[in-house]
């Protein structure tokens, strides 16, 4: 019996073309070649399952941006600061900046505004998939953690 694709080939085209990637630009984010895309999309080779993830999960995104950009939903610049110092950080800023982010989300009643706002009329966000090796680093990582007694990252260390 053959297994039910995680993604269609039509599904696949359907969310590239939304993204607004070229075939060549989805096989650079998807670190593969055009022609494999081309087969995807041709339904020859299978959707591999991180790449259908990926691609629900920014289609969804992409969605809670329009949904959020609508009259009347109020933007907080603060926010757009935040975001782009987290997006524009090193790798030595960035716990720092993405701390900065949680923090005003959680303080700004314009944000918990935009979130609840999100809930109601935009889509959810799925899981993104993880690889097996992802998953086992993260399960070790939280192995150590707990021998060594803590919950997580210790406050002022990298």
């Amino acid at each position: 019996m053959a297994r039910k694709p995680v993604m269609t080939s039509s599904e696949f085209r359907e969310a590239r073309t939304q993204l607004g990637f070229t075939v060549e630009q989805a096989a650079g984010h998807f670190l593969a070649s055009p022609e494999l895309v081309r087969a995807w999309e041709k339904g020859s080779a299978r959707v591999p399952r991180d790449a259908a993830a990926q691609v629900r999960w920014m289609v969804a995104a992409e969605e809670q941006q329009r949904v959020l950009a609508a009259p009347g939903v109020p933007a907080c610049e603060t926010m757009s600061e935040l975001t782009h110092a987290l997006e524009t950080s090193t790798r030595d800023e960035f716990e720092a900046a993405l701390a900065a982010v949680a923090a005003h989300a959680e303080g700004c009643g314009t944000c918990r505004a935009r979130k609840e706002y999100l809930a109601h009329y935009g889509p959810s966000l799925p899981a993104l998939y993880l690889p097996l090796w992802m998953r086992v680093l993260g399960h070790i990582g939280g192995l150590v953690n707990r021998l060594l007694g803590r919950s997580g990252p210790r406050q002022g260390t990298p």
